[in-house]
C-alpha cells in the first residue's frame, strides 16, 4: 500500500505570524488536501534564545481563525531534545562528526573570503584537517560532508542540481551552547512525523542538498520538495517579521475577517483575479481550497505585493 502524503506547515515561533508564513501555510495545506493527504503542524522552537511560547500560542490560534485545521495535536521541537541527540550519537558512531573550536571572528573572516571562485562559504574544514585549538568553551560538532554532485525533482520549479564540497560545505548540527541546529532538527522531525513532502520558501534552496546528504547518512527515505516563490514588498524587499503592519493579528487589528483577508491574499498573490471572486468580493479558505494554481505562478522566484489595504 502506498504511503498517504503527509504535509507539514512548520513556523518559528519568533514572532507573529505574517503574510509570508501565511502563503507557505496555505501552498502546504492546498497540497495536502487535494491528495487526500495529512496536514500536520510543527513548532520549530529549537532557538530557544529566540522563540517564544507566547508566539507559538498565537500562530495556532492565527491558522484557527483562517480555517486550517490538522490532523493531529500540533508536535514541538523544544520537547524533542532526547530524539536529535540519540541521532547525534548515531553519526558519531559513523564518524560523520567532529568538534570544531572556531570562535564567531574566525569563522567571520571565512565566510569574507572568497574560495575557489566563489563569494561566500560554510566552513573550511580547518578542525577537521588540524589538531583543533581547544577553546575555553565546548566545541561546537559539525557533520562531515562527503563531495556530491546531486538532483532532486522539485514540486514547482522542475530539476534541481546541487553540489557539495567535503569540508567546504560541512555544517554545525549542535552548537557550543547546546543548541541542536535548523537542520538536524527539521531532518530528523520529517522523518519521525512521516513527512512525505515539504512546501517552503525557495530561500532554503540552497540548503536542501546538505539536509538531503544528512537524510541519506542517517538511511532516511526520499522527500518531495516543493520550493515556493517568495513574497517581496513592491521594492523588491521580501515579507518577513520585520515588516510589523503584515502581521495576521495586525491585520485583524484593522478590521480584517478571515473572508476579506483570504481575498486580498488572492488577489495579491495572484491565486485569483477579481472576476474569479464571488460576488461579495470576499471568499473563506474551504473555497480557495478548490482552485487550480497557475503553474507558471509557482515557478518565479519572487511574487510582488502592493496594495496592503486589507480593507480596499
Amino acid at each position: 500500500m502506498a504511503k498517504s502524503v503527509r504535509v507539514r506547515f512548520a513556523p518559528s515561533p519568533t514572532g507573529h505570524m505574517h503574510v509570508g508564513n501565511l502563503w507557505v501555510a496555505f501552498l502546504s495545506y492546498w497540497s495536502a488536501r487535494h491528495q487526500d493527504g495529512e496536514y500536520i503542524v510543527r513548532i520549530e522552537d529549537v532557538d530557544t534564545q529566540r522563540s517564544k511560547p507566547i508566539y507559538a500560542e498565537h500562530i495556532l490560534e492565527d491558522l484557527s481563525w483562517l480555517g486550517f485545521t490538522w490532523d493531529e495535536a500540533p508536535t514541538y521541537q523544544s520537547e524533542r531534545l532526547d530524539i536529535y541527540e540519540r541521532y547525534l550519537q548515531e553519526l558519531h558512531s559513523q564518524k560523520r562528526l567532529y568538534p570544531c573550536y572556531c570562535n564567531r571572528a574566525r569563522l567571520q573572516e571565512i565566510s569574507s573570503a572568497p574560495h575557489q571562485g566563489e563569494a561566500n562559504h560554510v566552513y573550511d574544514g580547518y578542525c577537521l584537517t588540524h589538531e583543533p585549538t581547544i577553546g575555553e568553551r565546548p566545541p561546537s560538532w559539525r557533520f562531515h560532508m562527503e563531495n556530491i554532485k546531486g538532483s532532486f525533482l522539485d514540486i514547482y520549479r522542475g530539476t534541481i542540481d546541487y553540489e557539495i564540497q567535503s569540508c567546504n560545505d560541512d555544517i554545525v548540527l549542535k552548537r557550543w551552547d547546546g543548541m541542536i541546529a535548523y537542520h538536524l532538527a527539521v531532518v530528523i522531525d520529517d522523518y519521525e512525523m512521516g513527512v512525505t513532502e515539504v512546501v517552503r520558501g525557495n530561500d532554503l534552496l540552497p540548503v536542501t542538498g546538505h539536509q538531503i546528504a544528512l537524510a541519506q547518512a542517517l538511511g532516511f527515505p526520499s522527500l518531495q520538495y516543493g520550493h515556493a516563490p517568495m513574497l517581496v514588498d513592491a521594492e523588491g524587499y521580501r515579507l518577513s517579521k520585520r515588516q510589523q503592519s503584515i502581521t495576521i493579528r495586525d491585520l485583524q487589528n484593522q478590521g480584517a475577517t478571515p473572508e476579506r483577508l483570504w481575498a486580498w491574499f488572492a488577489l495579491e498573490t495572484g491565486l485569483l483575479t477579481k472576476g474569479d471572486l464571488p460576488l461579495s468580493g470576499h471568499i473563506g479558505l474551504s473555497e480557495l481550497l478548490e482552485i487550480t494554481i497557475p503553474k507558471k505562478l509557482l515557478k518565479q522566484d519572487t511574487i510582488k505585493l502592493t496594495n496592503f489595504d486589507i480593507m480596499v
